[in-house]
């Protein structure tokens, strides 16, 4: 059995590591595993072979740098003596899973994404009414503080799991001052020195600044709990109140009402179609009006009427030429070599000229052509 070097490679490689693995040099030159090329095969089952007991901790050790130490090609498939080297054929497979995922930035909104090819007959609208939305960001708030809490909890547990120590519970004896253990022996008898901390002696009030610690994690924790249950609260309440609304005319047709003309009720931003909320309520007036605030049965079929049932409301509301206002002074004025001009454009408005006319004659001077009129 060759002896082992000083100045071997698998001393050095163990040196590196710790230098309380030194020990096992021997047992690994033993096996054949003599340098760095050759302890990248060793594995977990090689210890049950070693002569020297290896604790816990030095296995794991070891097996962590082990695993350092396996070349790409054990894992990917490649050539790792080619510095340009490509996967092939056959590591494509392998390769899959370790591609870097998309993210994915979705946002919780009413709008949607249309593309240009899409023809707004094939497009369903999926609406989400401002409560709604708000519930959903409320969740999103309730989630992030629920990690924070849990995340605070879990702290506090590794705190008083760290200070607190169950197992020593006899306090029969007296307590030192200085290694604060109850021995029965005083700080002038004390042998231990001073106490390292509350995990020592189990007497965190002996120790102000691991109990600040402990106090403030608490504190926090507890505030977080109340925020957390606060949130619930409001995210309840305001279940509650959309419920109520769930019932309403308003609610039951506004999904529906949209789809039926998409470019009336919605216009396009840079997160896609947002709906007009203005004229949707609007419109959705006159139809729980003319339904006297019943939901139709075929719901569908009775959305092709909307818009027809919106414009005839609309037409009660047009003004008729025939019944516009007359201006009673026009007459008289023209008597007496008064020329209207007259305005065939849009926006010309005989009622305004009329007006126009009759306040640039003084107001005496109207009511001396009253009288003269009267004789």
């Amino acid at each position: 059995m060759a002896s082992p070097s000083c100045n071997s490679p698998i001393e050095k490689w163990l040196r590196d590591i710790d230098p309380a693995l030194i020990r096992y040099t021997s047992d690994f030159i033993r096996l054949d595993f003599t340098s760095e090329r050759s302890v990248k095969y060793f594995t977990a089952a090689d210890f049950a072979q070693f002569l020297t007991p290896v604790s816990n901790a030095h296995r794991r050790m070891i097996i962590n740098h082990v695993a350092k130490l396996q070349t790409p090609r054990s894992k990917l498939g490649l050539d790792t003596l080619n510095e340009r080297a490509l996967p092939n054929d056959d590591s494509k497979d392998k390769l899959k899973g370790l591609q870097p995922k998309s993210l994915d930035f979705s946002i919780n909104t009413a709008c949607i994404d249309v593309s240009d090819d899409e023809s707004d007959s094939a497009v369903s609208f999926s609406y989400k009414s401002p409560a709604e939305q708000a519930l959903g960001e409320l969740q999103d708030d309730i989630d992030l503080k629920q990690a924070e809490y849990n995340s605070a909890r879990d702290y506090v547990q590794s705190l008083k799991s760290k200070y607190i120590q169950p197992s020593i519970t006899d306090k029969c004896k007296s307590q030192c001052s200085k290694c604060h253990l109850r021995d029965g022996h005083n700080r002038r008898q004390c042998y231990n020195g001073d106490c390292p901390g509350p995990e020592y002696c189990n007497d965190i009030d002996k120790h102000p600044l691991e109990r600040k610690t402990l106090q403030d994690a608490v504190h926090d924790m507890n505030n977080l709990e109340k925020e957390l249950n606060s949130l619930r609260q409001h995210k309840k309440n305001k279940e509650t109140a959309l419920d109520e609304t769930r019932n309403s005319f308003k609610y039951k047709i506004e999904s529906t009402l949209i789809n039926s003309n998409l470019e009336k009720y919605t216009f396009y931003t840079s997160r896609g179609r947002t709906p007009r909320q203005t004229v949707i309520n609007n419109d959705i007036f006159i139809l729980e009006k003319h339904y006297r605030g019943r939901i139709p049965l075929n719901l569908s079929e009775e959305s092709k009427r909307f818009q027809k049932i919106i414009s005839d409301f609309n037409k009660q509301f047009i003004p008729n030429p025939k019944t516009q206002a007359v201006n009673p002074e026009k007459k008289l004025l023209e008597k007496y070599g008064v020329i209207y001009p007259t305005c065939t454009g849009p926006s010309c408005s005989m009622s305004k000229d009329d007006n126009t006319m009759l306040f640039s004659v003084p107001p005496k001077k109207r009511k001396f052509l009253g009288k003269q009129e009267k004789l």
